[in-house]
């Protein structure tokens, strides 16, 4: 019997209903269990249900649990058995740099079949364009004196949420079980942090998104575990939709993208962060979600693909105490879905350095 029938609720079901209606609705419930079963979904995860019999309509619920609360235990053990990471002393830098890599939408677990949607896209050709765009735009910028590493996770890193599903329960065209889609992701995102480590301390930036909004944020929590010894990362995990982070006169906002619009996120920035924003002249908000570049100042429109050409409008370079708004490419092929209905765009990893009293000083673009 579920946690709620207590004998309080025992006497109730014998005071009040007759031996075939209670048989009747252990029925119901059994039916329930196998109706459930028979469509993919786990009993354990219905919260209620009800029962109605000849006399009365009977309202089931189970006890709810915060999912945070049903990884403790796994981070825990994670924790236990992380290798240990010896420091790395690094030499002071004189002219510091922050370098932002956004690796937005990656969706590991996505399926596209160049015969139907004109390229492909899988597990392991997701991994080989993750690691080939980290590598690239670790690239672009050797020798530049760099001192810190952000690197945004979630995203949209893992493609579902449940079995072939999004979190809200949107089908999807899927490569692999649920356990692979982790695996493989899991295992990219150590060998490019690991590289990263070598280069400059780093920082890992946490952002709730729609594609795996449950399973992303136990993914982040893993790394932070696996990680959890060694003292050149952070880890900002929490389950925010929106983050933020203070670089010198740069503050940088990161957010999916499926949540507050553009102009609301400007105004969010500013009174989420008001002493931080006080101190800053730089305002940027870096989203994934599209997959195509879009760049806004002023909520006016000054960057973005369209088709096989980038367009372009002039912008003021002084941008003193106005904010950016910047969605970022995907390196993700195109499924089905999207290429029906001529959703397509150039496949790239992207990232941005920024100068501690300059602002943002240049954008890079991997195409892979």
């Amino acid at each position: 019997m579920p946690k709620w029938f207590t004998s309080e609720y025992a006497d109730f079901f014998r005071s009040h209903l007759t031996k075939e209606e209670f048989e009747s609705w252990m029925q119901a419930k059994n039916g329930m269990i196998d109706e459930a079963l028979s469509q993919g979904i786990n009993p354990q995860e219905v919260s209620h249900y009800w029962y109605k019999g000849k006399n009365y309509s009977i309202f089931a619920k189970k006890d709810k649990q915060d999912f945070r609360e049903l990884t403790q235990h796994l981070i825990e053990d994670i924790k236990e058995y992380a290798p240990f990471f010896s420091k790395i002393e690094r030499e002071e830098i004189h002219k510091p740099l922050l370098y932002c890599i956004s690796p937005t939408d990656s969706h590991f677990g996505k399926l596209a079949r160049a015969i139907e949607t004109g390229s492909e896209y899988n597990l392991d050709i997701a991994k080989e364009k993750f690691i080939q765009g980290f590598q690239g735009l670790m690239e672009y910028v050797d020798g530049y004196s760099i001192d810190k590493i952000v690197i945004v996770g979630g995203n949209d890193v893992l493609h579902t949420d449940q079995p072939n599903k999004t979190t809200k329960g949107t089908p999807q065209d899927t490569d692999g079980m649920w356990y692979d889609l982790f695996n493989m992701a899991f295992t990219a995102y150590i060998e490019v942090i690991d590289k990263l480590l070598t280069k400059a301390d780093v920082t890992y930036i946490h952002c709730m998104s729609n594609h795996d909004y449950h399973s992303g944020w136990y993914f982040s929590k893993a790394l932070e575990a696996y990680y959890s010894n060694h003292g050149n990362i952070s880890f900002n995990t929490s389950p925010a939709a929106r983050k933020y982070i203070q670089y010198g006169a740069n503050l940088i906002g990161f957010s999916h993208g499926d949540g507050a619009k553009d102009n609301v996120l400007i105004d969010l920035m500013k009174r989420e962060c008001k002493k931080s924003w006080s101190s800053c002249k730089y305002g940027y908000w870096y989203l994934g979600h599209l997959h195509h570049h879009i760049r806004k100042q002023d909520n006016q429109t000054i960057g973005k693909d369209r088709a096989d050409i980038m367009m372009i409008r002039g912008s003021e370079k002084d941008i003193l105490d106005k904010v950016e708004v910047q969605y970022l490419r995907s390196i993700s092929g195109t499924d089905s879905y999207h290429h029906k209905y001529g959703y397509d765009s150039p496949k790239a990893m992207e990232a941005f350095l920024h100068d501690p009293t300059q602002g943002q000083i240049a954008r890079f673009t991997k195409f892979v």
